[in-house]
C-alpha cells in the first residue's frame, strides 16, 4: 500500500510540475503552487502510511485472538 501510494504521489507530482510550468505563471506563483501540491501529497502519503500501519496492527490483533481460541 505504501509503495503504491508513494509511487503514485511521485507520478502525480511530476505531472503537476509539468502542467504548472507550461501554464505561464510567474516563477513565484509556480513555486507556491508546486510547493502546495507537494505538501498535500506528502500529507496524503503520511495518512496512507498511518492507515496501513493501523490495518497491520488490527490484523495482528485478530490473528492473536484466533491463536488464543
Amino acid at each position: 500500500m505504501i509503495g503504491f501510494g508513494l509511487f503514485s504521489s511521485i507520478a502525480i507530482f511530476a505531472e503537476s510540475v509539468e502542467i504548472v510550468l507550461t501554464m505561464g505563471y510567474t516563477k513565484q506563483a509556480s513555486a507556491a503552487i508546486i510547493s502546495g501540491i507537494g505538501l498535500i501529497l506528502i500529507w496524503l502519503v503520511t495518512l496512507l502510511g498511518d492507515s496501513a500501519n493501523e490495518l497491520m496492527l488490527t490484523g495482528f490483533k485478530k490473528a492473536s485472538e484466533l491463536e488464543e481460541n
